[in-house]
């Protein structure tokens, strides 16, 4: 499996206690990092959970190419649980 981490620009809107030092800028640099899904042409798909019984994800984000100024990507091994030691939910 890899992890991506995504450096990419996204526009904003000024509300809340985040607050805007430069206003001359129209975006904001922004820092995504989660197991890297898969990619087009137009975009970058990844998810910050995996299950690896289901092999799937969630809570997935898909960032547009074009807003994306660079990509580090490392491969990483999967800790799956063993058969048999699933934790049981709840108290």
């Amino acid at each position: 499996m890899k992890i991506a981490m995504i450096e990419w620009r996204d526009a904003y809107q000024q509300r809340g206690d985040a607050e805007r030092t430069d206003e001359t800028k129209d975006y904001l640099d922004m820092v995504s990092v989660g197991c890297y899904i898969d990619e087009s042409d137009e975009s970058i798909r990844i998810g910050l959970d995996y299950c690896p019984e289901q092999d799937s994800f969630r809570e997935k984000a898909v960032i547009p190419k074009m807003y994306v100024t660079r990509t580090l990507m490392m491969d990483i091994e999967i800790l799956s649980p063993k058969p048999g030691k699933r934790r049981k939910r709840g108290p």
